[in-house]
Protein backbone atom coordinates (compact mmCIF):
# COMPACT_ATOMS: atom_id res chain seq x y z
CA UNK A 1 0.00 0.00 0.00
CA UNK A 2 1.67 3.03 -1.11
CA UNK A 3 0.83 6.10 1.28
CA UNK A 4 1.22 9.89 -0.05
CA UNK A 5 3.27 12.28 1.77
CA UNK A 6 0.58 14.84 1.31
CA UNK A 7 -2.17 13.05 2.45
CA UNK A 8 -1.09 13.49 5.66
CA UNK A 9 -1.13 17.02 5.73
CA UNK A 10 -5.18 18.18 5.20
CA UNK A 11 -7.20 21.54 5.33
CA UNK A 12 -10.45 21.47 6.06
CA UNK A 13 -12.41 24.73 5.44
CA UNK A 14 -13.57 25.62 8.63
CA UNK A 15 -11.24 23.85 10.81
CA UNK A 16 -7.41 24.27 11.49
CA UNK A 17 -4.85 21.42 9.90
CA UNK A 18 -4.95 18.43 10.71
CA UNK A 19 -1.78 16.76 10.82
CA UNK A 20 -0.09 13.49 13.48
CA UNK A 21 -2.11 11.13 14.64
CA UNK A 22 -5.47 12.68 13.94
CA UNK A 23 -4.72 12.58 10.66
CA UNK A 24 -3.08 8.88 10.11
CA UNK A 25 -6.56 8.01 11.82
CA UNK A 26 -8.71 9.32 9.71
CA UNK A 27 -6.72 7.62 6.28
CA UNK A 28 -6.55 4.66 7.69
CA UNK A 29 -10.79 4.78 8.30
CA UNK A 30 -11.18 6.07 4.55
CA UNK A 31 -9.12 3.15 3.67
CA UNK A 32 -10.71 0.64 5.51
CA UNK A 33 -14.18 2.27 4.22
CA UNK A 34 -12.59 1.42 0.58
CA UNK A 35 -11.61 -1.64 1.04
CA UNK A 36 -14.32 -2.91 2.47
CA UNK A 37 -16.72 -1.22 -0.42
CA UNK A 38 -14.26 -2.73 -3.39
CA UNK A 39 -14.80 -6.69 -1.04
CA UNK A 40 -18.96 -6.25 -0.91
CA UNK A 41 -18.96 -5.39 -4.76
CA UNK A 42 -16.53 -8.20 -5.35
CA UNK A 43 -19.00 -10.45 -3.22
CA UNK A 44 -20.03 -13.19 -6.09
CA UNK A 45 -23.80 -13.69 -6.72
CA UNK A 46 -24.93 -17.10 -4.21
CA UNK A 47 -27.75 -18.37 -5.81
CA UNK A 48 -29.35 -21.26 -2.83
CA UNK A 49 -27.77 -24.72 -2.96
CA UNK A 50 -29.63 -27.42 -1.71
CA UNK A 51 -33.59 -28.67 -2.62
CA UNK A 52 -35.51 -26.16 -3.45
CA UNK A 53 -39.32 -26.84 -2.86
CA UNK A 54 -41.80 -27.44 -4.41
CA UNK A 55 -40.43 -30.67 -6.29
CA UNK A 56 -41.66 -32.65 -9.07
CA UNK A 57 -40.71 -35.81 -10.51
CA UNK A 58 -38.43 -36.13 -13.00
CA UNK A 59 -38.48 -39.62 -13.90
CA UNK A 60 -39.40 -43.03 -12.90
CA UNK A 61 -37.04 -45.89 -13.11
CA UNK A 62 -39.00 -49.45 -12.50
CA UNK A 63 -37.65 -52.47 -11.04
CA UNK A 64 -39.01 -56.07 -10.27
CA UNK A 65 -39.74 -56.59 -6.34
CA UNK A 66 -39.96 -54.87 -3.52
CA UNK A 67 -37.26 -52.63 -2.33
CA UNK A 68 -36.05 -52.93 1.39
CA UNK A 69 -35.34 -49.81 3.34
CA UNK A 70 -31.65 -48.74 2.42
CA UNK A 71 -30.67 -46.67 -0.63
CA UNK A 72 -27.03 -46.08 -1.16
CA UNK A 73 -24.87 -43.58 -2.94
CA UNK A 74 -20.98 -44.98 -3.95
CA UNK A 75 -19.08 -43.13 -6.60
CA UNK A 76 -21.18 -42.66 -9.65
CA UNK A 77 -23.96 -45.85 -8.60
CA UNK A 78 -27.17 -45.79 -6.76
CA UNK A 79 -27.51 -49.33 -5.35
CA UNK A 80 -30.22 -51.10 -3.24
CA UNK A 81 -31.81 -54.66 -2.54
CA UNK A 82 -35.55 -55.98 -2.66
CA UNK A 83 -36.62 -58.61 -0.66
CA UNK A 84 -36.56 -60.96 -3.53
CA UNK A 85 -33.01 -61.03 -3.63
CA UNK A 86 -32.00 -58.79 -6.05
CA UNK A 87 -28.99 -56.37 -6.08
CA UNK A 88 -29.99 -53.26 -8.40
CA UNK A 89 -27.07 -50.06 -9.62
CA UNK A 90 -28.08 -47.12 -11.40
CA UNK A 91 -25.57 -45.18 -13.42
CA UNK A 92 -26.13 -41.83 -12.51
CA UNK A 93 -24.23 -40.58 -15.28
CA UNK A 94 -25.62 -42.85 -17.79
CA UNK A 95 -29.55 -42.42 -15.98
CA UNK A 96 -29.79 -45.88 -16.52
CA UNK A 97 -29.70 -49.42 -14.86
CA UNK A 98 -26.26 -50.73 -15.01
CA UNK A 99 -25.82 -54.35 -13.57
CA UNK A 100 -28.14 -55.95 -11.32
CA UNK A 101 -27.33 -59.67 -9.08
CA UNK A 102 -29.52 -62.01 -7.93
CA UNK A 103 -29.01 -63.71 -4.38
CA UNK A 104 -31.06 -65.86 -1.79
CA UNK A 105 -33.51 -63.62 -0.17
CA UNK A 106 -33.41 -62.54 3.48
CA UNK A 107 -34.60 -59.30 5.48
CA UNK A 108 -31.25 -58.95 6.81
CA UNK A 109 -30.01 -58.31 3.23
CA UNK A 110 -29.19 -54.13 3.66
CA UNK A 111 -25.76 -53.06 1.61
CA UNK A 112 -23.34 -52.06 3.44
CA UNK A 113 -20.31 -49.88 1.52
CA UNK A 114 -16.78 -48.66 1.82
CA UNK A 115 -14.91 -46.48 -0.87
CA UNK A 116 -15.02 -49.00 -3.73
CA UNK A 117 -17.07 -51.68 -2.27
CA UNK A 118 -20.15 -53.66 -1.79
CA UNK A 119 -21.17 -55.75 1.19
CA UNK A 120 -24.28 -57.92 2.24
CA UNK A 121 -25.29 -60.89 3.45
CA UNK A 122 -27.74 -63.34 1.93
CA UNK A 123 -30.84 -66.02 3.22
CA UNK A 124 -28.25 -68.59 3.08
CA UNK A 125 -25.60 -67.51 5.37
CA UNK A 126 -23.69 -66.24 2.25
CA UNK A 127 -21.71 -62.82 2.40
CA UNK A 128 -20.88 -60.85 -0.61
CA UNK A 129 -18.26 -58.71 -2.08
CA UNK A 130 -18.66 -57.04 -4.97
CA UNK A 131 -16.75 -53.56 -7.11
CA UNK A 132 -18.88 -50.94 -7.90
CA UNK A 133 -18.68 -52.49 -11.68
CA UNK A 134 -20.50 -55.40 -10.83
CA UNK A 135 -17.70 -57.63 -10.30
CA UNK A 136 -17.63 -60.02 -6.91
CA UNK A 137 -14.41 -59.85 -5.24
CA UNK A 138 -15.15 -62.62 -2.87
CA UNK A 139 -17.79 -64.57 -1.21
CA UNK A 140 -17.74 -66.13 2.57
CA UNK A 141 -20.13 -68.83 3.92
CA UNK A 142 -20.64 -67.87 7.58
CA UNK A 143 -21.86 -71.56 8.50
CA UNK A 144 -24.99 -69.86 10.04
CA UNK A 145 -27.85 -67.15 9.80
CA UNK A 146 -27.43 -64.33 9.60
CA UNK A 147 -29.56 -62.09 12.06
CA UNK A 148 -28.35 -58.79 11.58
CA UNK A 149 -27.41 -56.39 8.48
CA UNK A 150 -23.31 -56.43 8.54
CA UNK A 151 -21.57 -53.48 9.15
CA UNK A 152 -18.01 -52.66 8.02
CA UNK A 153 -15.76 -49.91 9.45
CA UNK A 154 -11.72 -49.27 8.76
CA UNK A 155 -11.73 -52.20 6.28
CA UNK A 156 -12.94 -54.17 8.52
CA UNK A 157 -16.67 -56.62 8.35
CA UNK A 158 -19.01 -57.21 11.10
CA UNK A 159 -21.33 -60.14 10.99
CA UNK A 160 -24.24 -61.29 13.42
CA UNK A 161 -24.23 -65.27 13.41
CA UNK A 162 -26.99 -67.39 14.74
CA UNK A 163 -28.08 -65.37 18.15
CA UNK A 164 -24.93 -65.01 19.79
CA UNK A 165 -21.76 -65.33 17.74
CA UNK A 166 -20.06 -62.15 15.78
CA UNK A 167 -17.76 -62.34 13.44
CA UNK A 168 -14.91 -60.15 12.21
CA UNK A 169 -13.75 -60.42 8.45
CA UNK A 170 -10.93 -58.72 6.10
CA UNK A 171 -12.88 -56.29 4.05
CA UNK A 172 -10.74 -56.85 1.12
CA UNK A 173 -10.27 -60.52 0.77
CA UNK A 174 -12.92 -62.11 3.31
CA UNK A 175 -10.44 -63.53 5.66
CA UNK A 176 -12.08 -64.30 9.23
CA UNK A 177 -9.95 -62.46 11.71
CA UNK A 178 -11.46 -63.58 14.90
CA UNK A 179 -15.18 -64.51 16.36
CA UNK A 180 -16.82 -63.79 19.87
CA UNK A 181 -19.65 -65.54 21.32
CA UNK A 182 -21.67 -64.04 23.83
CA UNK A 183 -23.65 -65.80 26.83
CA UNK A 184 -27.03 -64.27 25.87
CA UNK A 185 -29.08 -63.64 22.64
CA UNK A 186 -28.03 -60.63 20.93
CA UNK A 187 -30.67 -58.13 20.78
CA UNK A 188 -28.82 -55.01 19.10
CA UNK A 189 -25.46 -54.45 17.10
CA UNK A 190 -23.06 -55.22 16.34
CA UNK A 191 -21.93 -51.53 15.61
CA UNK A 192 -18.77 -49.68 14.68
CA UNK A 193 -16.39 -47.14 14.17
CA UNK A 194 -12.77 -47.51 15.21
CA UNK A 195 -11.94 -48.26 17.56
CA UNK A 196 -14.70 -50.10 19.17
CA UNK A 197 -17.33 -52.33 17.85
CA UNK A 198 -20.74 -52.09 20.09
CA UNK A 199 -23.27 -55.50 20.96
CA UNK A 200 -26.28 -55.14 23.25
CA UNK A 201 -28.11 -58.58 24.15
CA UNK A 202 -31.69 -59.18 25.16
CA UNK A 203 -30.96 -58.24 29.29
CA UNK A 204 -29.85 -54.85 28.42
CA UNK A 205 -25.89 -55.19 28.85
CA UNK A 206 -23.97 -54.10 26.28
CA UNK A 207 -20.62 -55.43 25.10
CA UNK A 208 -17.53 -52.90 23.38
CA UNK A 209 -15.15 -54.85 22.63
CA UNK A 210 -11.84 -53.63 20.02
CA UNK A 211 -11.77 -54.00 16.32
CA UNK A 212 -9.00 -57.14 17.31
CA UNK A 213 -11.83 -58.48 19.27
CA UNK A 214 -10.66 -58.32 22.85
CA UNK A 215 -13.66 -56.79 25.58
CA UNK A 216 -13.22 -53.53 26.25
CA UNK A 217 -15.74 -53.97 29.31
CA UNK A 218 -19.57 -54.41 29.74
CA UNK A 219 -22.33 -52.34 30.72
CA UNK A 220 -25.45 -53.66 32.63
CA UNK A 221 -28.00 -51.06 31.45
CA UNK A 222 -31.04 -53.39 32.16
CA UNK A 223 -32.96 -52.26 30.06
CA UNK A 224 -34.48 -53.93 26.98
CA UNK A 225 -32.38 -51.46 24.11
CA UNK A 226 -33.59 -51.26 20.64
CA UNK A 227 -31.97 -52.57 17.64
CA UNK A 228 -29.78 -49.74 16.71
CA UNK A 229 -26.86 -48.34 17.87
CA UNK A 230 -25.26 -44.80 16.31
CA UNK A 231 -21.26 -44.65 16.93
CA UNK A 232 -20.06 -40.99 16.78
CA UNK A 233 -16.53 -40.35 18.40
CA UNK A 234 -16.20 -42.20 21.95
CA UNK A 235 -20.14 -41.83 22.07
CA UNK A 236 -22.65 -44.71 21.66
CA UNK A 237 -25.91 -43.73 21.13
CA UNK A 238 -29.04 -46.11 21.44
CA UNK A 239 -32.65 -45.94 22.72
CA UNK A 240 -34.91 -48.21 24.85
CA UNK A 241 -38.06 -49.52 24.92
CA UNK A 242 -39.04 -47.59 27.93
CA UNK A 243 -38.54 -44.57 25.12
CA UNK A 244 -35.07 -42.95 26.25
CA UNK A 245 -32.44 -42.02 24.21
CA UNK A 246 -29.20 -42.44 25.80
CA UNK A 247 -25.98 -41.74 25.10
CA UNK A 248 -22.92 -43.74 26.57
CA UNK A 249 -19.61 -42.55 27.15
CA UNK A 250 -17.36 -45.56 25.39
CA UNK A 251 -13.98 -43.90 26.93
CA UNK A 252 -15.61 -43.17 30.67
CA UNK A 253 -17.59 -45.99 30.74
CA UNK A 254 -20.81 -43.65 31.73
CA UNK A 255 -24.31 -42.93 30.87
CA UNK A 256 -23.50 -39.24 29.61
CA UNK A 257 -27.45 -38.50 29.81
CA UNK A 258 -30.29 -40.10 28.81
CA UNK A 259 -33.81 -38.10 27.67
CA UNK A 260 -37.21 -38.96 27.28
CA UNK A 261 -38.33 -39.01 23.83
CA UNK A 262 -41.77 -40.66 23.66
CA UNK A 263 -40.51 -43.53 21.19
CA UNK A 264 -38.04 -45.74 19.96
CA UNK A 265 -35.33 -45.38 17.25
CA UNK A 266 -35.00 -48.16 14.61
CA UNK A 267 -33.34 -46.07 12.05
CA UNK A 268 -29.79 -44.49 12.14
CA UNK A 269 -29.37 -41.04 13.11
CA UNK A 270 -26.98 -38.54 11.42
CA UNK A 271 -24.83 -36.18 13.19
CA UNK A 272 -24.73 -32.65 12.15
CA UNK A 273 -22.80 -29.63 13.78
CA UNK A 274 -22.16 -31.16 17.22
CA UNK A 275 -25.96 -31.92 16.86
CA UNK A 276 -27.47 -35.38 16.14
CA UNK A 277 -31.01 -36.00 14.13
CA UNK A 278 -32.70 -38.49 15.65
CA UNK A 279 -36.10 -40.42 13.67
CA UNK A 280 -38.49 -42.02 15.62
CA UNK A 281 -40.68 -45.42 14.89
CA UNK A 282 -43.56 -43.23 16.16
CA UNK A 283 -43.39 -40.43 13.42
CA UNK A 284 -41.19 -37.45 14.80
CA UNK A 285 -37.81 -36.58 14.53
CA UNK A 286 -35.52 -34.70 17.54
CA UNK A 287 -32.50 -32.42 17.05
CA UNK A 288 -30.82 -33.28 20.14
CA UNK A 289 -27.53 -31.86 21.51
CA UNK A 290 -24.72 -34.64 20.66
CA UNK A 291 -22.93 -33.76 24.20
CA UNK A 292 -25.54 -32.61 26.69
CA UNK A 293 -28.81 -34.02 25.37
CA UNK A 294 -30.54 -30.83 24.65
CA UNK A 295 -33.22 -30.85 22.29
CA UNK A 296 -32.77 -28.26 20.05
CA UNK A 297 -36.17 -28.76 18.08
CA UNK A 298 -38.28 -31.47 17.15
CA UNK A 299 -40.66 -31.76 14.38
CA UNK A 300 -43.82 -34.15 13.23
CA UNK A 301 -43.24 -36.51 10.21
CA UNK A 302 -46.17 -37.55 8.03
CA UNK A 303 -45.74 -41.37 8.87
CA UNK A 304 -43.92 -43.83 10.90
CA UNK A 305 -40.27 -44.37 9.95
CA UNK A 306 -37.29 -46.36 10.05
CA UNK A 307 -35.22 -44.55 7.52
CA UNK A 308 -32.47 -42.94 8.00
CA UNK A 309 -32.54 -38.68 7.36
CA UNK A 310 -30.37 -37.00 4.56
CA UNK A 311 -28.52 -33.83 5.03
CA UNK A 312 -28.68 -31.45 2.04
CA UNK A 313 -26.58 -28.21 2.29
CA UNK A 314 -28.85 -26.18 4.83
CA UNK A 315 -31.82 -28.83 4.94
CA UNK A 316 -32.46 -32.02 6.78
CA UNK A 317 -34.47 -34.44 4.66
CA UNK A 318 -36.55 -37.36 6.04
CA UNK A 319 -38.84 -39.92 4.13
CA UNK A 320 -41.32 -42.04 6.00
CA UNK A 321 -44.38 -44.83 5.81
CA UNK A 322 -45.83 -42.68 4.20
CA UNK A 323 -46.43 -40.85 0.64
CA UNK A 324 -44.79 -37.83 1.46
CA UNK A 325 -41.18 -36.46 2.01
CA UNK A 326 -40.28 -32.97 4.10
CA UNK A 327 -37.61 -30.90 5.01
CA UNK A 328 -36.36 -28.97 7.51
CA UNK A 329 -34.24 -26.05 7.96
CA UNK A 330 -31.27 -26.38 10.01
CA UNK A 331 -30.83 -25.41 13.06
CA UNK A 332 -33.83 -24.09 13.52
CA UNK A 333 -36.18 -26.46 12.46
CA UNK A 334 -38.30 -24.89 10.27
CA UNK A 335 -40.32 -26.29 7.29
CA UNK A 336 -38.79 -25.53 4.32
CA UNK A 337 -40.65 -27.85 1.95
CA UNK A 338 -42.98 -31.20 1.87
CA UNK A 339 -44.13 -33.44 -1.62
CA UNK A 340 -46.77 -36.03 -1.92
CA UNK A 341 -45.36 -38.34 -4.29
CA UNK A 342 -48.64 -40.68 -4.53
CA UNK A 343 -46.80 -43.50 -3.70
CA UNK A 344 -45.59 -45.62 -0.57
CA UNK A 345 -42.19 -44.37 0.41
CA UNK A 346 -39.65 -47.34 0.53
CA UNK A 347 -36.14 -45.71 1.51
CA UNK A 348 -34.29 -42.69 2.55
CA UNK A 349 -33.45 -40.26 0.30
CA UNK A 350 -30.32 -39.58 -1.06
CA UNK A 351 -29.25 -36.15 -2.61
CA UNK A 352 -27.13 -35.85 -5.52
CA UNK A 353 -27.36 -32.17 -6.49
CA UNK A 354 -29.40 -30.92 -7.71
CA UNK A 355 -31.99 -33.90 -7.36
CA UNK A 356 -32.88 -36.05 -4.81
CA UNK A 357 -33.74 -39.71 -5.20
CA UNK A 358 -35.26 -42.59 -3.47
CA UNK A 359 -37.47 -45.76 -3.95
CA UNK A 360 -41.18 -45.91 -3.85
CA UNK A 361 -43.82 -48.35 -4.62
CA UNK A 362 -47.14 -48.45 -5.91
CA UNK A 363 -49.21 -50.78 -3.77
CA UNK A 364 -52.22 -50.76 -6.17
CA UNK A 365 -50.19 -51.59 -9.27
CA UNK A 366 -47.48 -53.89 -7.29
CA UNK A 367 -44.90 -51.91 -8.99
CA UNK A 368 -41.52 -49.99 -7.57
CA UNK A 369 -39.44 -47.46 -8.92
CA UNK A 370 -36.48 -45.69 -8.09
CA UNK A 371 -37.91 -42.11 -8.31
CA UNK A 372 -35.75 -38.87 -9.06
CA UNK A 373 -36.92 -35.64 -7.88
CA UNK A 374 -35.93 -32.04 -9.43
CA UNK A 375 -37.51 -28.35 -8.23
CA UNK A 376 -40.36 -27.57 -10.52
CA UNK A 377 -40.33 -24.73 -12.35
CA UNK A 378 -43.05 -22.64 -14.17
CA UNK A 379 -45.06 -19.82 -14.04
CA UNK A 380 -48.69 -18.76 -14.28
CA UNK A 381 -50.24 -15.85 -15.92
CA UNK A 382 -54.05 -14.21 -14.83
CA UNK A 383 -55.86 -11.43 -14.91
CA UNK A 384 -57.88 -9.16 -12.44
CA UNK A 385 -60.47 -9.06 -13.81
CA UNK A 386 -60.85 -11.97 -16.06
CA UNK A 387 -61.62 -11.96 -19.83
CA UNK A 388 -63.57 -10.11 -21.23
CA UNK A 389 -63.75 -6.64 -20.51
CA UNK A 390 -64.41 -3.24 -22.06
CA UNK A 391 -62.72 -0.24 -22.98
CA UNK A 392 -62.61 2.07 -19.84
CA UNK A 393 -61.67 -0.59 -17.40
CA UNK A 394 -58.32 -1.38 -15.56
CA UNK A 395 -56.71 -4.89 -15.80
CA UNK A 396 -53.83 -6.07 -13.61
CA UNK A 397 -51.98 -8.66 -15.34
CA UNK A 398 -50.58 -11.19 -11.86
CA UNK A 399 -47.27 -13.40 -12.72
CA UNK A 400 -46.38 -16.46 -10.42
CA UNK A 401 -43.58 -17.88 -10.44
CA UNK A 402 -42.53 -20.85 -8.66
CA UNK A 403 -38.99 -22.30 -8.44
CA UNK A 404 -37.30 -19.31 -8.97
CA UNK A 405 -34.56 -17.24 -6.63
CA UNK A 406 -35.07 -13.41 -6.79
CA UNK A 407 -36.60 -13.79 -10.14
CA UNK A 408 -37.02 -10.97 -12.65
CA UNK A 409 -40.48 -10.24 -15.10
CA UNK A 410 -40.69 -9.02 -18.56
CA UNK A 411 -44.14 -7.88 -19.99
CA UNK A 412 -45.10 -8.76 -23.34
CA UNK A 413 -48.66 -7.31 -25.19
CA UNK A 414 -49.83 -8.03 -28.56
CA UNK A 415 -52.77 -7.01 -30.08
CA UNK A 416 -54.68 -9.01 -32.69
CA UNK A 417 -57.68 -7.50 -34.66
CA UNK A 418 -59.94 -8.99 -37.59
CA UNK A 419 -59.04 -9.02 -41.09
CA UNK A 420 -60.56 -6.42 -42.75
CA UNK A 421 -64.13 -7.85 -44.85
CA UNK A 422 -63.92 -7.56 -48.36
CA UNK A 423 -67.52 -7.17 -50.60
CA UNK A 424 -66.43 -8.85 -54.18
CA UNK A 425 -69.08 -9.26 -55.85
CA UNK A 426 -68.96 -13.14 -56.76
CA UNK A 427 -67.26 -14.21 -54.15
CA UNK A 428 -67.99 -17.20 -52.18
CA UNK A 429 -69.62 -16.86 -48.89
CA UNK A 430 -67.13 -19.60 -48.02
CA UNK A 431 -64.01 -18.16 -48.80
CA UNK A 432 -65.52 -14.53 -47.09
CA UNK A 433 -65.93 -16.35 -44.11
CA UNK A 434 -62.45 -17.47 -43.97
CA UNK A 435 -60.99 -14.04 -44.97
CA UNK A 436 -63.08 -12.46 -41.89
CA UNK A 437 -61.86 -14.75 -39.26
CA UNK A 438 -58.01 -14.54 -40.07
CA UNK A 439 -56.52 -12.03 -37.73
CA UNK A 440 -54.06 -9.68 -38.36
CA UNK A 441 -51.41 -9.44 -35.32
CA UNK A 442 -49.91 -6.98 -34.32
CA UNK A 443 -46.33 -6.66 -33.85
CA UNK A 444 -44.99 -7.56 -29.94
CA UNK A 445 -44.07 -4.95 -27.50
CA UNK A 446 -42.73 -5.05 -24.28
CA UNK A 447 -44.75 -2.96 -21.68
CA UNK A 448 -43.12 -3.50 -18.59
CA UNK A 449 -39.13 -4.44 -18.81
CA UNK A 450 -37.11 -6.63 -16.78
CA UNK A 451 -38.14 -6.03 -12.64
CA UNK A 452 -38.69 -7.36 -9.53
CA UNK A 453 -42.57 -6.48 -10.00
CA UNK A 454 -45.45 -9.38 -10.85
CA UNK A 455 -47.50 -7.69 -12.11
CA UNK A 456 -48.65 -4.89 -14.89
CA UNK A 457 -51.36 -2.67 -15.00
CA UNK A 458 -52.60 -2.17 -18.18
CA UNK A 459 -55.52 0.46 -19.34
CA UNK A 460 -56.15 -1.26 -22.83
CA UNK A 461 -57.50 1.92 -25.34
CA UNK A 462 -58.57 -0.15 -28.43
CA UNK A 463 -60.50 -3.02 -28.34
CA UNK A 464 -59.61 -6.45 -29.95
CA UNK A 465 -57.67 -9.79 -28.74
CA UNK A 466 -54.46 -9.78 -26.93
CA UNK A 467 -51.42 -11.89 -26.04
CA UNK A 468 -49.98 -10.87 -22.72
CA UNK A 469 -46.55 -12.60 -22.10
CA UNK A 470 -44.54 -12.70 -19.10
CA UNK A 471 -41.28 -13.60 -19.16
CA UNK A 472 -39.44 -14.96 -16.13
CA UNK A 473 -35.71 -15.73 -15.60
CA UNK A 474 -33.20 -15.55 -12.61
CA UNK A 475 -29.37 -16.38 -12.88
CA UNK A 476 -30.35 -20.53 -13.47
CA UNK A 477 -33.73 -20.16 -14.67
CA UNK A 478 -35.92 -19.24 -17.09
CA UNK A 479 -39.74 -19.62 -18.19
CA UNK A 480 -42.53 -18.26 -19.61
CA UNK A 481 -46.35 -18.16 -19.64
CA UNK A 482 -49.15 -16.18 -21.81
CA UNK A 483 -52.85 -15.51 -21.64
CA UNK A 484 -55.57 -14.00 -24.27
CA UNK A 485 -57.82 -11.59 -23.18
CA UNK A 486 -60.63 -9.85 -25.33
CA UNK A 487 -61.37 -6.15 -25.04
CA UNK A 488 -65.03 -5.16 -26.59
CA UNK A 489 -67.02 -2.26 -27.33
CA UNK A 490 -69.84 -1.29 -24.47
CA UNK A 491 -73.27 -2.60 -25.39
CA UNK A 492 -75.11 0.94 -26.31
CA UNK A 493 -77.25 1.02 -23.49
CA UNK A 494 -73.70 1.11 -21.15
CA UNK A 495 -73.21 4.31 -23.13
CA UNK A 496 -76.34 6.12 -22.98
CA UNK A 497 -76.46 5.27 -19.18
CA UNK A 498 -72.45 7.07 -19.42
CA UNK A 499 -73.95 9.87 -21.95
CA UNK A 500 -77.34 10.55 -19.18
CA UNK A 501 -75.08 10.36 -16.08
CA UNK A 502 -72.87 12.70 -17.36
CA UNK A 503 -75.72 15.01 -18.23
CA UNK A 504 -76.84 14.93 -14.69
Amino acid sequence: MIIYPQLTEMKVKGYSNLRGPAAWTILILGLMLISWGCFWRKQPFLYPRGPIFPLKIKAEIGFPGTPQKKLIKQGDYLFWTTQEGELFAYQLSQQKMSWHFSFPPSPVSLLAHEEDKLYWGDGQGQIRCFNLTGEKIWQRDMGGELRQPVVVSSGHLYALVGRRQVIALNGDEGQILWSYSFPEDIQAGPATAAPYVVVGDEKGTLYILNQAGKLYFTFPLKKKISSSFFLLQDRCYFSTADNHYCALDLRRQKILWQVNLGGEVFGEPINWEKKIIVPLWSGVVFCLQSKSGEIKWWRPLPGRTDFSPALAEDQVLISSQSSSVVSYLLPSGQLKGTMDLGYTLKSNLVWVEPDLYLLAEDEQKDESFLVELEKEVKVTLRAEPPSPQTLGEEIKIIAEAVGFYQPEYEFYRAWQKEGEKEKKKGEEKKEKRKEEKKPTIVTEEIVQPFSSVNSWTWYPEQTGKYVIRVVVKDKQEKAEAQLEYVIKEKKAEEKKEKISKGRS
